[in-house]
């Protein structure tokens, strides 16, 4: 199954590459490709605000699926897909609520992601710093654990 998403994950990233869309990798798919943990179970994207309509256009062949409203997160464009059996959440002007105030992580043009070539295809990576304060307001302790952890091993 690892391969599989792999290689989605390749297929959007040559599609996007080619179509001009700012992303970049988040989460735990991110945690995977810098080898801090060993799976992950979805691929999430951040994207540009103003690359939303282009990529619902680019993917519109697979099957966007339902998602539920959650409180803490107020992201103003979260897109998710079904791709060859694995999910693709796309999130554009990403929220998240902690202690009643919303923080705003838009991803910019100028903003510099991690740039990793695996098989050909150029993947950009969201920071790791990042997500350890995403992960922090998400008050997912789990994840703060783990690269907390990895930041330590590097340093």
């Amino acid at each position: 199954m690892m391969k599989n998403k792999i290689a989605v994950l390749f297929k959007i990233a040559n599609l996007f590459n080619e179509n001009g869309i700012t992303w970049n990798v988040g989460a735990s798919c991110m945690l995977y490709l810098r080898d801090v943990v060993e799976d992950f179970n979805d691929i999430d994207l951040m994207i540009h605000i103003d690359d939303v309509e282009k990529v619902k256009e680019l993917l519109k062949k697979y099957k966007n699926l339902e998602r539920k409203s959650n409180e803490k997160y107020q992201t103003e464009h979260f897109l998710e897909y079904d791709i060859e059996g694995v999910d693709i959440d796309i999130m554009a002007g990403f929220k998240i609520v902690h202690n009643n105030n919303v923080h705003y992580f838009p991803l910019s043009r100028e903003q510099k992601s991690d740039k990793k070539i695996i098989n050909n295809s150029i993947i950009y990576l969201e920071s790791i710093e990042k997500w350890l304060i995403y992960y922090k307001l998400m008050e997912r302790k789990d994840k703060v654990e783990i690269i907390n952890n990895s930041l330590k091993v590097e340093h």
